[in-house]
This record gives structure tokens, C-alpha cells and sequence, in this order.
């Protein structure tokens, strides 16, 4: 079969065979940057028939005031409560999507919730001595059913983190802190995704209560049974609440905080994520899944038909050395592929992804291989 495509493209005319090299890149570059959405929409929807919003896919909530503000010194003891009312509609894939996240801007969240297939992941950012910037990752697993609504209630300090799902505690870790990777910079928290924008949850979310201090197994029990009938309010101002959200607008791009410090939150219309990446390195996919995997034969896959067919191209309409139209393909396999994942840095539906450049760089130097041991093993001469 290979042999016949050689012999093919050994009397192919000249111009075809540029045309073919023509509809690999313009099909390289449709694939790069599809949807071609420079201004997505951001799915985010208020529900209707009850308090809450659903989060489709590409959505976010924004706290746009600093949650550790220095006149109110909100999280300076870096204790912590988190009672949140979801209801996952499906189970993610390979991917942990963020529920909650709490970020500080810098390369990763200080802390997030989030689902990943039916379990409860929380991932908290850990500082060492010498700068180096570590997580812990905790949960719970098989937390969640889908269509069914619970009420996750997280507890941190310096006592630990425990994890309530609807009153009842669930896991316990002394040595787990959500918050103790907090600095001076200030602190704000996303609902529905993670900072960079690709980590998003499905799901309708109905009540949010954020404290700066830490609960008991009683009064969390007690907040769940006021959940139960109906009252979502929970004493606020005697009990530490930072935030209180009641999903009750039904409209608009404002979600009031009922906590009287104004903490208010906001549903952009468009999707823009906080912090875009430049050329994210794979070593930041902490899971090496199959969704991670079946990407990197793609683009490892997808850049094996520019490699021969340039190379076939050059080989017959030059007199270059084999030597440098070799290098000189690769350069241009890399260069595309790096132009592709820079423009994808205004594309908010896009990741700008390293590995995605060497990927297609290798599969373009295997494309390149291929021939030339093609050519070599049936001393074919283009």
C-alpha cells in the first residue's frame, strides 16, 4: 500500500502534489483554532422554576471584590467553612472540573472542589521552604449521584479539614489545611470553573455560604437541617459569614451577597478566563488519563501527513540536499504548530498547550522517517 502511494507520488504532477501539501495545512489549521469563536458566550443560565443557576459547559461565576480586603481581614487565620448546595447533572470525564475554586493569581488555585466521575476532589496548594509549589489532593469518593442535590459543607483550619455531605461527615484529614498557602495577595473564587478556563462543571448550584472560621460537627448538622426547611440563611452575622448567596435574582448579571460586607458576585456575559496559559507544559496535568492520552495520538498522529507529503513535495521540485529539506520540514512543523497554540491565547474556548507543540513537532519528524525510509528500502528516487 505504502509502496504504491511512493510510486504514486513519483509521477504525481508537481502542482497536485503542492495542491495536497496546500489542503494538509489548511486542514492543520481549520483543526487548530475551530470554532474560529473569538467572543463565546458564557453558559451560564438562572433557573426558572427554583432558586439557583446551571453551568452547561464554558461557565463561570466571579467574585470581582478581593475576599481578604485589608480593612476586613477576612481570611487572615486562614480558618475556613464552605456550605454549598449542588447538583451535579452528569459525571464528568477523565477531568477533575471545578465546582469552587479559590485563587490568589498565581499558576495554581490555593484550594478548589471539584468532581471528578462521582467522586469529591479537593486539591489544596502546599508551599515548601526552598519556594517549590506542591499540592494535597483529599475528598471523597463515590460522593455524588447524578441528579440529586446535595449540600457540601468543608471545614479548615488549623485543627484540619473535614467534609460533610448533607450533614453527615464524610472523610476527616488532620493535616489538611485549604488555606495555607494564603499570602497577602488578594483572594477571589470562581464557581463553575477553574481560573485558566478549562476545567468546567455541569451542574446547577442553589446556595453558597463562605465563613472565615471553622464549624462543628453540630452546628454543620444544624445548618443542614435548616437547609432541609427551607432556610438557607444561617444566622450570618453572629457566625463569621463572609458570603451568602441565595440564587433567588432569576435574572440579571448580579448575585447579591447576603452577608452585608457586599462581596457581591457576577456572571459575565461573555467567557473570558482569569489567567490564560502560555504553552502550559504537560508536567501541570497532574492525570494522565485516557482524554489526556487520545490527545496526544491525535497530535502526534496529525502532523505525520505534513511531514511526508512537505518532504515528498520539496524532494521533487528542488535540489536541495536531502539533509536540509529534511531539517527544513521539521522547522516548518514546529513553527506551524507554535503559531497555532500562540493564536489560541485569544481564543478563550482554546488551551495553549506545550505538549501539543512537541507532539506535533515528533509527528512531523515521523512523517519525514517514514519517507525517507520508504525511499531508502525501495531506492526509489523522487
Amino acid at each position: 500500500m505504502i509502496y504504491k502511494l511512493l510510486r504514486l507520488i513519483t509521477n504525481i504532477n508537481l502542482k497536485l502534489l503542492g495542491g495536497i501539501c496546500l489542503t494538509i495545512l489548511i486542514i492543520i489549521l481549520i483543526a487548530g483554532i475551530w470554532p474560529f469563536n473569538f467572543f463565546p458566550k458564557n453558559k451560564v443560565v438562572w433557573l426558572q422554576d427554583k432558586n439557583g443557576v446551571y453551568f452547561s459547559s464554558q461557565g463561570m461565576i466571579l467574585s470581582p471584590d478581593p475576599l481578604n480586603d485589608q480593612q476586613q481581614s477576612l481570611l487572615n487565620k486562614k480558618s475556613i467553612t464552605i456550605e454549598i448546595l449542588i447538583h451535579p447533572t452528569e459525571e464528568p470525564p477523565d477531568n477533575i472540573n471545578r465546582i469552587l475554586s479559590i485563587y490568589d493569581g498565581e499558576g495554581s488555585e490555593i484550594t478548589f472542589l471539584g468532581q471528578w466521575k462521582k467522586d469529591l476532589i479537593i486539591q489544596s496548594r502546599i508551599r515548601k521552604p526552598v519556594g517549590n509549589i506542591l499540592h494535597s489532593e483529599i475528598g471523597a469518593d463515590d460522593a455524588f449521584g447524578k441528579d440529586q442535590d446535595y449540600l457540601l459543607s468543608i471545614t479548615s483550619g488549623t485543627e484540619g479539614t473535614a467534609i460533610y455531605i448533607n450533614g453527615q461527615l464524610a472523610r476527616s484529614y488532620p493535616r489538611h489545611r485549604l488555606l495555607g498557602s494564603v499570602t497577602s495577595k488578594k483572594i477571589g473564587f470562581i464557581l463553575g470553573n477553574s481560573p485558566v478556563g478549562k476545567n468546567s462543571w455541569k451542574g446547577r448550584i442553589t446556595g453558597l455560604a463562605i465563613y472565615n472560621q471553622t464549624f462543628t460537627a453540630d452546628q454543620i448538622v444544624k445548618h443542614y437541617q435548616s437547609y432541609l426547611k427551607n432556610n438557607f440563611t444561617m444566622r450570618t452575622e453572629k457566625e463569621g459569614c463572609i458570603g451568602l448567596y441565595l440564587f433567588n435574582e432569576k435574572q440579571g448579571a448580579v448575585i447579591k451577597d447576603y452577608s452585608n460586607l457586599n462581596n457581591n458576585l457576577t456572571i459575565p456575559v461573555l467567557f473570558r478566563p482569569i489567567k490564560k496559559i502560555i504553552l502550559d507544559p504537560p508536567w501541570h496535568n497532574s492525570h494522565w488519563n485516557k482524554s489526556f492520552i487520545q490527545d496526544t495520538i491525535i497530535n502526534l498522529l496529525g502532523f505525520v501527513p505534513l511531514g511526508f507529503f512537505f518532504t515528498a513535495f520539496l524532494l521533487k521540485a528542488s535540489n536541495w540536499k536531502k539533509k536540509i529539506i529534511y531539517i527544513g520540514v521539521a522547522a516548518t512543523g514546529f513553527a506551524i504548530s507554535l503559531a497555532i497554540e500562540l493564536s489560541q491565547i485569544y481564543l478563550p474556548s482554546r488551551y495553549s498547550e506545550l505538549d501539543d507543540v512537541i507532539c506535533n513537532s515528533v509527528g512531523t519528524v515521523l512523517g519525514i522517517l517514514i519517507l525517507h525510509l520508504i525511499i531508502q528500502s525501495k531506492k526509489i528516487h523522487l
